[in-house]
């Protein structure tokens, strides 16, 4: 009697961590981001974003989709667009840096072997070598490749989503997208969650198909829209970059080869005036031409491999060429089944692609 009653224990919400933070905090900036780009730019690509929407269905097509999946159209385009927008930016932008590389050598090699008098050139140098530092230090403000990837991430992202659902597929594709790099996407799964709870979608939580497969007639729809559209995508894709890397290489070696035949023939010269004591082709208009030549050519052989390496048209065909096989792969799997009529098992083809 008399006794004071324990005081109650409350639950204590720890502090989260620094990197918890940091993850959140960068989760956060890149939804702003995007945010931010589709107020700024997306009025001006409604009519690119009519062309995403009849890569996946045709506008006849698309009269046949429920709300939710026009919803979620609607968001692939956005996505689509808006990574098209910034993938043309982070283009010119590698263009403008390489060119400017370029006319910053120029112009220093004309001020030292054409027109030693003429100061302007001088001058020119370090003006353009600052404005190429300018374009490089606004192209990591804007995180003008992140923005790109990261846009193309999401918009595939949501096509995938967009097919399973027309598979019938209860399954939401955010747990099971890019598993393996957590943390710096996690932003992208968070906007696919969010868009399907907005589409009005009730099942996304679910873990199992639905009870009664779809029609063979929808199954094939995405057979053609999806798996047909990706397998000739990457089939062709496979085809350009590694032509275009080839044809950087050949570039490369052609002004590689360029430089130094300019060398030998400089070189020649030089001997020949030794042996006969002249001592004027050392000095000569043509030996400040073949010293051009000789600079230049290793620098244009250098700007290719460069252009040659950030564009990755090599890594990339490779991976599209794995990504057409897998594809046709698959296209043959479905067919088998179809004809056996196995709607569950094409539905499980589905989710595995």
């Amino acid at each position: 009697e008399g006794a004071t009653a324990p005081p109650e224990e409350t639950d204590v919400i720890p502090e989260p961590s620094e990197d918890l933070l940091s993850v959140f905090h960068e989760i956060a900036r890149n939804f702003n981001r995007f945010n931010h780009d589709t107020i700024t730019h997306g009025p001006r690509l409604t009519g690119g974003m009519e062309t995403s929407k009849g890569y996946l269905f045709p506008e006849s097509e698309q009269k046949a989709l429920s709300p939710p999946l026009l919803f979620l159209l609607a968001r692939f385009a956005l996505a689509d667009q808006l990574a098209a927008w910034w993938q043309k930016v982070a283009y010119w932008a590698l263009v403008a840096i390489l060119g400017l590389i370029f006319l910053t050598v120029t112009l220093f090699e004309c001020y030292a072997h054409v027109a030693p008098g003429q100061v302007v050139l001088l001058m020119g140098y370090p003006l353009l070598f600052g404005f190429g530092w300018l374009v490089v230090w606004l192209a990591r403000r804007w995180r003008v490749d992140n923005r790109y990837l990261d846009f193309r991430a999401l918009s595939e992202a949501m096509r995938v989503h967009l097919f399973w659902k027309r598979a019938s597929l209860r399954e939401n594709a955010a747990d099971y997208y890019l598993r393996s790099c957590r943390s710096q996407l996690d932003w992208i799964r968070s906007a696919l969650r969010v868009w399907t709870v907005q589409s009005g979608e009730h099942d996304c939580r679910s873990a199992c198909p639905v009870d009664l497969p779809p029609d063979l007639a929808t199954l094939k729809q995405v057979r053609k829209r999806w798996m047909d559209n990706q397998q000739e995508y990457f089939a062709k894709s496979e085809k350009r970059d590694h032509d275009k890397a080839h044809l950087c290489h050949r570039w490369a070696r052609g002004f590689l080869c360029l430089s130094l035949t300019a060398t030998a023939i400089q070189s020649v010269r030089l001997m020949w005036a030794w042996g006969h004591h002249d001592h004027h082709i050392g000095h000569d208009v043509m030996t400040h031409a073949f010293i051009m030549i000789i600079a230049m050519g290793g620098v244009l052989a250098g700007l290719c491999h460069e252009y040659l390496e950030k564009r990755l048209f090599e890594k990339q065909a490779r991976s599209y060429g794995w990504m057409a096989s897998l594809y046709q792969t698959a296209l043959k799997r479905f067919d088998h089944l179809s004809e056996k009529g196995e709607a569950g098992q094409i539905q499980v083809l589905v989710r595995e692609l």
